[in-house]
């Protein structure tokens, strides 16, 4: 019996430290509703903020936009940033380079655009298990700049 204990105290902490490093993931920053509105440039940008290398091989956007990422090639190391573009030649014509400054591309969209009005977006493991989500949205509390209008102080 306290055999079987130890084991699953052991199975209970590789578990614990797997979820804490997941969690340490992040939803960064979404731009929505581009100006012009006919340019194919949104995106979603994850940040690693915790202090080691993540895989997010079957990585999953399930709400919003689908899109899954590849096995063996999305590895997000700690403080690094990833952007997923809804175009990627449209992203780097408008913003300069996706993999200027220490960001880097890991695809396009696979379906789907970011909803104008707000949405949530959902960013799950390959397991499914929910690792961040965000719900934005048009007016307060959200800042009337992220449709494209100027702050009043500028």
């Amino acid at each position: 019996m306290m055999k079987s204990l130890a084991n699953w105290r052991s199975l209970s902490a590789l578990f614990l430290t797997s979820s804490a490093l997941q969690s340490q993931v992040v939803i960064n920053e979404i731009h929505y509703d581009p100006e012009p509105k006919t340019e194919p440039v949104e995106f979603i940008e994850l940040y690693n903020a915790g202090s080691e290398a993540v895989d997010l091989s079957g990585w999953q956007f399930t709400n919003g936009i689908d899109y899954t990422f590849p096995q063996g090639e999305s590895l997000l190391d700690p403080g690094d940033y990833l952007v997923i573009a809804e175009n990627v030649a449209a992203y780097n014509a408008k913003f300069g380079s996706i993999f200027v400054g220490g960001v880097k591309a890991s695809g396009e969209f696979d379906a789907g655009t970011l909803s104008n009005d707000g949405e949530r977006v959902a960013l799950r493991d390959a397991q499914g298990t929910l690792i961040d989500d965000v719900t934005y949205g048009v007016g307060f509390p959200w800042p009337t700049a992220s449709q494209g209008e100027a702050h009043p102080d500028t």
